[in-house]
């Protein structure tokens, strides 16, 4: 008898100084309740059937504890959320369901009076909140106090609870759009300090910004005018942010905002720094829809040197190709049609353009009419003829430019006049420089 008293003095005692630190802060007193020798019974009792998961048999003595001895162990409290939380998910009816919901928030809420006010409990009271689906104001208050206490300490997946319930208060028109914008802000803000620190857990809190991201996205408010008013400033007071950047590039990429001189200044720091055929493409047309055709055949270039494919690369000479015909430089234009064509084998598209751009330079090589603006069209049938012969895919394509055109050839009466037989070979001069073969016209 006496050993066993002895025993359990002894545990009183163990219990008492293994809780000294958290009774010195607790302000449920007396930490033991009333009677210290049965609320440490009681423990050891609830402890046994909580460790085998047998919560229903747990729940009995935990009750006493939590009653009459809040204060003791801050433990007590983890344990009740868990055998709480696993009748509540476990419940069919929803009344009962919510009353287990509401003592799992008010165990909570006695944690923090009796051991005070701290963000990462009331944050973890308001993930729960959302995970069952509480009032969003008041679970966005919660979240919202949680990371003010917390700051830059808030724990990551606490971080995706708050964006979470700010989407849904902003659904409800709890909040405004600016304020969403801001706690947006706000999360993406702490989340770089702690990747860029290298804080313990970096890799949480970057995963976590992809799972923000789809939240805002989802929101529907990451439009073009609110990135744009978020990161032009942000860019301004922090220029040199890598990490910043690779948000603007990936952000206002995915909102189609290419044509914002933010993106773009940044999409090229980006790429100076880290070169990609992506980023090298996306600049091509960012620049494109900003008519700065020059810029976009550097970064097509760009691209076409960043990829090993040779079809990709055919591609990226072609849409230079292009942009130099807009900017009426023919000759540089043909050189990079060919260079496509020589990069993939039986591709029609190329000798489709070297075709247009003989049959667009009636200007370039006479009046605009007349014979010596008519005979470029001899070459340009002889590139659209070249096309369908390399490729049959782009045969009606080709034709239908032969017929069109064929009508703007010189006429059967003014080649006689100037001593031109059909079929004979004749070089078209200027920047052409072509031997081709004489046809007549067909509006005779």
């Amino acid at each position: 008898m006496k050993t066993k008293t002895f025993t359990t003095i002894f545990a009183i005692l163990f219990f008492m100084a293994a809780t000294q630190t958290t009774v010195a802060q607790t302000a449920c007193l007396p930490v033991w309740g009333q009677d210290s020798v049965k609320a440490t019974q009681e423990i050891s009792l609830y402890r046994e059937f909580f460790k085998q998961n047998n919560f229903k048999d747990a729940a009995t003595h935990w009750r006493y504890v939590f009653i009459n001895a809040p204060g003791a162990r801050q433990t007590t409290h983890l344990d009740g959320v868990k055998i709480f939380k696993s009748f509540a998910d476990a419940e069919k009816d929803a009344a009962k369901k919510a009353k287990y919901v509401d003592t799992v928030l008010m165990i909570f809420d006695k944690r923090l009076e009796c051991f005070g006010v701290d963000g990462d409990v009331l944050g973890r009271k308001g993930a729960e909140m959302v995970t069952y689906q509480r009032d969003e104001k008041e679970t966005y208050n919660v979240l919202k106090k949680a990371v003010e206490l917390e700051q830059n300490k808030i724990a990551a997946f606490l971080l995706y609870y708050y964006v979470y319930a700010g989407v849904a208060a902003h659904k409800k028109e709890i909040i405004s759009t600016d304020e969403l914008m801001e706690l947006y802000n706000q999360v993406t803000q702490i989340i770089e300090k702690n990747v860029q620190g290298g804080a313990k857990g970096a890799d949480k809190y970057a995963e976590t910004q992809g799972t923000v991201d789809e939240l805002i996205s989802g929101s529907g408010i990451l439009n073009c005018d609110n990135l744009k008013e978020i990161y032009s400033k942000q860019y301004k007071e922090n220029p040199e942010d890598k990490v910043l950047w690779n948000k603007i590039y990936n952000q206002m990429r995915a909102a189609k905002c290419a044509d914002d001189p933010t993106f773009i200044e940044v999409t090229e720091k980006l790429f100076q720094t880290e070169p990609d055929e992506a980023k090298a493409r996306v600049l091509a047309y960012a620049y494109i829809g900003n008519k700065n055709y020059s810029k976009a055949v550097t970064y097509f270039k760009a691209a076409a040197d960043q990829t090993s494919e040779n079809d990709k690369k055919a591609e990226y000479w072609l849409k230079v190709a292009e942009l130099q015909q807009a900017q009426g430089d023919f000759e540089s234009s043909r050189s990079s049609a060919l260079k496509a064509a020589s990069l993939k084998s039986g591709w029609g598209e190329p000798y489709l353009h070297i075709g247009d751009l003989y049959a667009s330079s009636g200007s370039k090589c006479g009046s605009g009419t007349g014979f010596e603006s008519q005979v470029v069209v001899w070459t340009a049938i002889d590139m659209y003829e070249k096309a369908k012969s390399v490729d049959g895919s782009v045969a009606s394509k080709a034709n239908g430019k032969i017929a069109n055109y064929s009508k703007y050839m010189p006429s059967k009466e003014e080649c006689f006049f100037r001593g031109l037989k059909e079929g004979d070979s004749f070089k078209v001069a200027c920047w052409i420089n072509e031997t081709t073969k004489i046809r007549y016209g067909t509006a005779q």
